[in-house]
């Protein structure tokens, strides 16, 4: 993403934030786990409405669980978490009469 913003007449590099970088590892590794296939990209829709395209890193493929990261960018203004690589982990688990198809929780961090 090479989108600017100017603030006071000064042009900035926009980056984006850790939990877009959340909500495209998230999506990458489920969908690498039910496909069991790497993906070179993965596209989220921002609340802001921006689309962003992320390069999933750091993949494990396998039958039980896929991980993956993607690298945040905070762009011109950047924080604590700018480089960082923000994991995600899916897994398949045996819900047996739990009535849920899908189940999202929080990780370690």
């Amino acid at each position: 993403m090479e989108e600017y913003v100017y603030i006071d007449g000064k042009k900035y590099r926009r980056g984006y934030t850790t939990g877009s970088c959340a909500a495209a590892a998230s999506k990458a590794a489920t969908y690498m786990l039910v496909t069991q296939r790497k993906l070179e990209s993965v596209n989220i829709d921002t609340p802001k409405g921006i689309y962003l395209t992320l390069k999933p890193e750091n993949i494990e493929i396998n039958k039980e669980y896929t991980i993956c990261s993607i690298k945040k960018d905070g762009g011109d203004d950047i924080d604590a978490t700018h480089t960082m690589d923000i994991f995600a982990k899916a897994e398949m688990i045996d819900r047996v009469n739990e009535g849920e198809d899908i189940y999202v929780t929080g990780g370690i961090g």
